[in-house]
């Protein structure tokens, strides 16, 4: 295992994409206190270093996406995996080593992300107001989140062995899950009650008072969705984002649950998996 893991890291550190999304998330991290710092300048207005600290979760579903079907795909094109069972590894040792690089990957893009945005978000805009131990527990939620997500990509990749199907695979469950949370935070924002209103003969628009609304979800639905919202890698994405961190410790056991349920499937699936 720890000649698979020094491997992997030896081809994550000349990957060129994990340079380039790390440079990306780096720049984002240095422009957006900046962006803020000029609105608040040009309009008067006070801000919050928390209000930008979870910026980069709404991003992390999409690069983890894109870095994992890249690195691990390229293992089945160029033919590494079969030389790594040839020299005598475990495939449960193949798996765990590239989930392993894959979430240290998105972690390491995430932290430097997260440092650099604090540390300009402080200076330019504000100190924490948050307790320090709530900020700390905000910033592993959302690195736990990325590995979660690695967690997933890994399962779709590992068990396709042609790249540019397991690309866009991925992709494509980014991009449905995505709009799935979307949807359901959509839906869970719908006001109970709406202001109704009438035309008139003469063409005048009258206010007819208060209507229930019927894009509200009520009952054991909303209940459901409210469950979604926290359960869903991009509904916590949406969350993060907007720096809320009312349920820090339900997303943190929901995305252990989301890790070891698809690395224990990806594994099952890559266990039986004839390697052409």
């Amino acid at each position: 295992m720890r000649r698979l893991l020094s491997a992997g890291f030896y081809r994550l550190f000349r990957n060129r994409l994990f340079w380039g999304i790390l440079i990306f998330m780096t720049a984002m991290a240095v422009i957006i206190p900046f962006v803020i710092y000029a609105q608040m300048m040009k309009y008067q207005l006070a801000g919050s270093v928390e209000s930008v600290i979870g910026i980069h979760s709404a991003f992390t579903g999409f690069f983890t996406a894109v870095l994992c079907a890249d690195f691990l795909g390229t293992e089945y094109s160029d033919g590494t995996v079969r030389n790594k069972l040839a020299a005598g590894h475990a495939r449960w040792e193949i798996y765990c080593a590239g989930l392993a690089v894959c979430g240290a990957a998105s972690i390491l893009i995430l932290l430097v992300h997260q440092v650099v945005i604090s540390v300009i978000g402080r200076i330019l805009i504000s100190p924490f107001t948050a307790p320090l131990q709530m900020v700390l527990a905000f910033y592993g939620v959302s690195l736990l989140l990325g590995v979660t997500f690695a967690g997933i990509y890994t399962m779709l990749v590992k068990s396709n062995q042609n790249k540019a199907v397991a690309a866009v695979l991925c992709l494509i469950t980014a991009i449905l899950l995505f709009f799935i949370s979307f949807y359901i935070l959509a839906r869970l924002s719908a006001p109970e009650m709406i202001t109704g209103y009438e035309m008139t003969e003469a063409g005048e628009v009258v206010l007819t008072g208060e209507e229930p609304n019927p894009q509200y979800v009520g009952g054991a639905l909303r209940t459901f969705f409210e469950f979604l919202t926290y359960f869903l890698p991009f509904g916590q994405m949406f969350h993060l984002s907007q720096a809320d961190t009312g349920r820090l410790g339900i997303m943190a056991l929901y995305d252990l649950l989301i890790l070891a349920g698809t690395a224990a499937a990806g594994l099952a699936v890559f266990q039986r998996k004839d390697l052409k």
